[in-house]
C-alpha cells in the first residue's frame, strides 16, 4: 500500500545532491563546491550555481509562496470561535466564502502548509483574466502574511522550490575577518548565523534584493574573490512515495 508522505526540506538542491547541516527550520545545506569561474547565463537567465554547473530553473506559474510574519501565532480564531492553523486561515480568507469574492474565480483554492512559516497556494485554473496578480495582491493584504515569493523548480523535474531572501555563503580558507566584511558590505548581505562546525559557512540575507534578484546575486557572488560558493538556500516541498 503506497502513502503519499511530504516532509519540509531546507535545501541548496543540484541534481540530487546535498549535505545535512542543521538549520533554524531544518536540514540540507550544500557541500562545498570548488572555486567557479565565471560562466555566460542560460538563454532565460535563471540558474544557480553548483560544483561549477549552472542548473536550470524555471518559475512555476501554478503556485504561489506565501511567508507568515515571524512573530504571528500560528493559529488564529474564526468568527465562530475555533482556532485554526495560518494555511487554513489563509485558504478561508482567499475562497471568499463559497464563491470566491476574493480572486474574482468560483474555483476552489488550495494552501498546503510548508511547516510553520510558509505555505504554497495553488492558483486556480479558468479564474478571470489576471487571477493570479488578484489572488497575490489579495493575499498580501492579510495581516498576518510577510510576504509572497517566487517558485521555482529545475527544468527537468516537477518540484516546488521556494526562493527565499536567504543565501548559503562559504568564504576561501584564510579569508580575513576585513575581507568578509568587505564581501558582505560590497553586496549589502547581513549574517543570519554561521554555520555550525563547518567554519567560513554563513546564512546571509541581502538588504537591497528580493525575489529573483537574490538568485541573480547568490550568481554573482561565485565571481567575487574570496568567496567559495554561493547558493540561495531554497525551502523545498518533497513528496515521494513508500512501498
Amino acid at each position: 500500500m503506497k502513502r503519499l508522505i511530504s516532509h519540509l526540506l531546507l535545501a541548496s538542491c543540484a541534481l540530487g545532491i546535498a549535505q545535512s547541516s542543521w538549520t533554524s527550520a531544518s536540514q540540507a545545506l550544500p557541500l562545498p563546491s570548488p572555486r567557479i569561474m565565471e560562466q555566460p547565463q542560460l538563454p532565460n537567465g535563471l540558474y544557480y550555481s553548483f560544483y561549477g554547473q549552472q542548473v536550470p530553473l524555471t518559475v512555476r506559474q501554478d503556485t504561489i509562496a506565501v511567508a507568515f510574519k515571524p512573530d504571528t501565532n500560528h493559529t488564529r480564531g474564526t468568527r465562530g470561535g475555533a482556532n485554526l492553523p495560518l494555511h487554513l486561515q489563509l485558504q478561508q480568507d482567499l475562497q471568499g466564502g463559497t464563491r470566491g469574492e476574493a480572486t474574482g474565480t468560483a474555483a476552489p483554492i488550495e494552501v498546503k502548509p510548508l511547516g510553520q512559516n510558509f505555505a504554497l497556494v495553488t492558483v486556480p485554473t479558468g479564474g478571470a483574466r489576471g487571477g493570479a496578480e488578484s489572488l497575490s495582491q489579495t493575499i498580501k493584504q492579510q495581516s498576518y502574511v510577510e510576504g509572497t515569493l517566487p517558485v521555482l523548480s529545475r527544468s527537468d523535474r516537477d518540484e516546488k522550490m521556494i526562493l527565499q531572501n536567504e543565501i548559503v555563503l562559504g568564504f576561501e580558507p584564510g579569508i580575513s575577518e576585513s575581507q568578509k566584511n568587505a564581501v558582505l558590505l560590497n553586496n549589502n548581505l547581513e549574517i543570519v548565523h554561521a554555520q555550525r562546525f563547518t567554519g567560513n559557512r554563513y546564512l546571509v540575507r541581502s538588504t537591497a534584493t528580493s525575489g529573483i534578484g537574490v538568485l541573480n546575486l547568490a550568481n554573482r557572488l561565485n565571481n567575487v574573490s574570496g568567496v567559495r560558493y554561493a547558493t540561495p538556500n531554497f525551502v523545498q516541498s518533497v513528496s515521494y512515495q513508500i512501498r
